[in-house]
């Protein structure tokens, strides 16, 4: 089943590619999008909040903080879809918290990606 649900998505994504190229939706961190987390990004089993966009992230601010507050020194992890939310992430995050671009919806490429994070818990905002 997860092959056949990459299969369509990987041809939804052909087929939408030149639109995304032609709006300009390549973004500097598109490639982590694709997996490609930089080395430099060190995971120590974070609290993930997913935030898509800007209405999300300033919506888990508060969240961020009480997280904080009940796990002192555990590190949070704070992902997004587009530019301007993941700008609003970065003024959420501290030292020490990883701000990034949600892996696209590829079994392999978000295998990878949880692998390498560790999570300790997912948070998934929906406004």
């Amino acid at each position: 089943m997860v092959i056949l649900y990459d299969l369509i998505a990987l041809v939804f994504s052909l087929v939408l590619f030149p639109v995304y190229l032609f709006k300009g939706k390549f973004h500097p961190g598109f490639s982590m999008r694709l997996g490609f987390l930089p080395k430099e990004m060190r995971f120590n089993n974070p609290i993930w909040i997913h935030a898509v966009s800007v209405g999300e992230a300033m919506a888990v601010r508060l969240l961020a903080q009480e997280l904080r507050k009940a796990y002192p020194g555990r590190q949070i992890a704070i992902s997004t879809v587009t530019p301007t939310g993941n700008s609003i992430a970065k003024g959420i995050a501290r030292e020490g918290d990883i701000v990034f671009y949600l892996p696209l919806d590829f079994s392999f490429i978000v295998r990878k990606v949880i692998r390498r994070m560790g999570p300790r818990l997912l948070i998934i905002a929906e406004t």
